[in-house]
């Protein structure tokens, strides 16, 4: 079990330093969404629910992305390439990884 632990905190450390250094610095002024020019995040998950449709909720999230992109300096591209080419692929094969870990645990018991 301490094996497993060490290999999750050295995997969540690898992920971690990836997307430190994405980040460009770089001044970007391409918008592509944030139709509704929101200030907070209470503003921005209260329209959520106001959402009818699947594109409503898409641009909803494209949305998200671009107020956190903002608030924690990154670009609109650089946060969805750290979401949905590093973050996303990382967590399923570290859950495929434990899923096969569990398994074998619990075969290796019965």
């Amino acid at each position: 079990m301490k094996k497993f632990l060490i290999y999750t905190g050295v995997f969540w450390f690898i992920i971690y330093y990836t997307i430190s250094k994405c980040s460009s610095n770089m001044e970007h002024s391409a918008h592509y969404y944030l139709i509704n020019k929101l200030s907070s995040s209470s503003e921005l998950f209260g329209v959520l629910f106001k959402q009818k449709n699947t594109n409503g909720l898409f641009l909803w999230c494209c949305d998200c992305i671009q107020f956190y992109a903002d608030k924690l300096g990154y670009s609109y591209e650089e946060l969805n390439i750290v979401l949905f080419v590093i973050l996303q692929p990382s967590l399923i094969v570290y859950l495929f990884t434990l899923c096969i870990y569990q398994y074998s645990k619990l075969t290796a018991k019965g």
